[in-house]
């Protein structure tokens, strides 16, 4: 996932700094880093500000493990829905809000607002959607 979508959509980020990211984001899903930890490496490789840098390590980690869910949900072969599970507290996106609990079968879109989204952090639903996003993905086999 980290090579493949990492940073598109990011503006003002260079080709060396989107590398930098990807690398380090990528040692730390074989790691196993905790959130705080990637935080840490971004900032200590001098390639972008610690606010900026926690706010593309939630971004990207909750968008790859989410799409990560999609992969392998799809991969048991089962019929599954998926459900759309929000953060609750003051920081939730109202539309995020609106979604939350919402089983749909697995290869639907859930409606975010106005737009439609595979699983929180698909990055069809565009920076207003996706940044900062804490939500995930759920699955519950269909009887």
């Amino acid at each position: 996932y980290f090579g493949i979508d990492l940073l598109n959509d990011a503006e003002g980020i260079t080709q060396t700094t989107r590398e930098g990211i990807q690398q380090i984001l990528a040692d730390a899903a074989e790691a196993g880093w905790s959130f705080d930890e990637i935080v840490k490496r971004i900032t200590e490789s001098h390639l972008i500000s610690r606010q900026r840098a926690r706010l593309i390590s939630r971004t990207e980690t909750v968008a790859a493990a989410n799409a990560g869910a999609m992969v392998n949900a799809k991969d048991t072969g089962l019929e599954l829905n998926k459900i759309w599970i929000a953060t609750k507290d003051n920081r939730t996106r109202p539309h995020h809000r609106q979604v939350d609990g919402s089983m749909i079968a697995l290869n639907e879109d859930f409606t975010v607002g106005v737009t439609r989204m595979s699983q929180p952090g698909d990055k069809r639903g565009g920076a207003d959607e996706c940044v900062n996003c804490r939500c995930c993905v759920a699955f519950e086999p269909i009887d």
